[in-house]
Formats: C-alpha cells, structure tokens, sequence
C-alpha cells in the first residue's frame, strides 16, 4: 500500500477558545490542501478527522484518508493548541514500523471457539475500540469491555443519547465519542 505521506507537520493560526470541532475541521481543510498541493498525494480525499483532548492544550486522534485507488487507511493524529497557533502531525501507520521485523507473524492459534467470537479473556484486554460508520442499532454488549479506555460511535444514525448515556455509565473509565441525533 503506498504510504501517502509518514510524518505531516502544519501550523493553521487560529483563535483562542476553539472547540474541538472547529479545530477538526481547520485541521481537515488544511490536510487536505496539504495533499492536494503535492503530486505522490493528489486525488487522496481526507474523510475525517476526530480529536479528543488530551491536556491543556493537546488534542490526539485519528485521521481517515481514502486514497486514490479507494482504499482507506486511518492514521493517528497530534494536534497541539499554543495560543492563537496550533501545529498538526500525522504519524505513519503502525503496520509501516513492523516491517524491520523479518520473522513472519506466527499463525493465531485454532481455538476452540466459534471464528469470529471473542472470550472474556479478549474482551478484558480491549482498550480502544472504532465503531464509527456502522450503521449500528444497538450498543448491547459493549458494557462487556471494561478496560475500554476510547470508544468511537460517531456516525451510526440509529443509536440514541439514552443508549450512549446508558453505556457510559456502564464503562465510566471510558471516553465515548459519539453524535446521536434522536
């Protein structure tokens, strides 16, 4: 897969007190110009961009690029606020950083499970988990994942406030990003 660009750093200025969204969105357009602009990029469309706040002034996240040929990839995204300036970096994504490593991955065990069906064992060691664009319904389930630490839920037009309120209370440790319109 070709690598659209591995390390991005952009200063934007903007005012003080933005909210997390409208540094989204500043962060996106200026991405997107940034890949418009050079040649091994062009025709890449910057589809998303989701930040959360991570101190003071830091924001971390993700960014999801759909490249020319259709394929998508998301790749994790730093956003320090300094003032009226903010400075943006996308990282490479982490599959790129394995590739030093010249063993095979070793074969997942056959477990005795049904393919596809998580043990209490998986489900303890999920941390963060991207759900956003699913088209789900329901959040049923989720509670089982209690060392979630980041939850991504945006753009699933059926789920409700009262699901996203339940499910919170269920994982309090959580951070939910999600955006139910009913």
């Amino acid at each position: 897969m070709k690598t659209l660009i591995p390390i991005l750093m952009g200063l934007l200025v903007v005012g003080c007190g933005h909210s997390t969204e409208t540094i989204e969105a500043n962060v996106q357009k200026t991405i997107q110009t940034k890949y418009d602009s050079d040649p091994t990029t062009q025709g890449a469309i910057i589809d998303n961009v989701e930040l959360k706040k991570a101190g003071d002034n830091k924001y971390n996240g993700f960014i999801e690029i759909i490249e020319a040929d259709g394929s998508r990839m998301n790749l994790d995204l730093e956003v320090t606020v300094n003032g009226d300036v903010f400075k943006w970096t996308v990282k490479p994504p982490r599959e790129l950083t394995a590739k030093a490593n010249t063993k095979p991955e070793p074969k997942p065990k056959q477990e005795t499970e049904k393919p596809g069906e998580l043990t209490k064992v998986d489900l303890e060691k999920v941390k963060e988990l991207y759900l956003g664009y699913n088209q789900l319904t329901s959040v049923k389930g989720l509670e089982k994942l209690t060392q979630l630490e980041d939850l991504w839920l945006e753009d699933n037009p059926a789920l409700t406030k009262a699901q996203i309120d339940e499910l919170q209370k269920a994982l309090p440790k959580c951070e939910i990003s999600s955006n139910p319109i009913k």
